[in-house]
């Protein structure tokens, strides 16, 4: 997937806005105040990898291909591990954003921050950046 800078902070407030309801559901607590922070921060730090890895493999494609491959397994390991141990929240999050990236090319699109939302006669439009 072709990402722009964009993707980092659209990515981040998806997670915000999930880790917001998660925290209305289980109640304002230390836990779930906790799980705010490091959810979210995950969130922006695999993404802000995902984007450095991709303008990384615009100049080396062959070198990057392992490194690639084993992030992408940890990355896996590590929404498995937290959504199995602290809180559904990381794997509902994360299978909601793969079914939006396979199910949605428009969506994609905004995502990956290569299209802007934009409201036009109480229409929702995608325009290109």
């Amino acid at each position: 997937m072709q990402t722009t800078d964009k993707f980092p902070g659209r990515l981040t407030l998806i997670a915000v806005i999930f880790a917001l309801i998660n925290c209305v559901f289980q109640g304002f607590s230390g836990a779930s105040i906790l799980l705010l922070f490091v959810f979210t921060l995950s969130v922006f730090c695999c993404a802000k990898l995902m984007v450095s890895m991709q303008k990384l493999a615009d100049v080396a494609p062959l070198e990057t291909a392992s490194l690639r491959f084993f992030l992408t397994v940890l990355g896996l390991i590590f929404v498995a591990i937290a959504t199995f141990s602290y809180s559904y929240l990381f794997g509902v999050y994360f299978a909601l954003i793969a079914a939006l990236y396979v199910i949605s090319p428009q969506d994609r699109d905004w995502l990956s921050g290569r299209t802007r939302i934009v409201m036009h006669d109480n229409r929702v439009e995608y325009r290109a950046v």
